[in-house]
């Protein structure tokens, strides 16, 4: 049960990176910094200007 729960996620963070993250990170909305095991991902100016204008992100 756990191993098949653990694949599923596994899968899924997968499928994130190589779809959205990518796309974004080409876009130039977002930037990712290794930083030992993990990623670090963090808005680019031009991202928090696009979740502003969409209404996702308030300051």
């Amino acid at each position: 049960m756990y191993n098949h729960k653990r694949a599923v996620q596994s899968r899924q963070l997968m499928r994130l990176d190589k779809t959205i993250l990518t796309r974004l990170e080409k876009d130039g909305f977002i930037k990712r910094e290794k930083q030992g095991r993990n990623i670090l991902v963090s808005l680019t100016e031009t991202g928090l200007y696009a979740a502003c204008a969409s209404g996702l992100y308030k300051k």
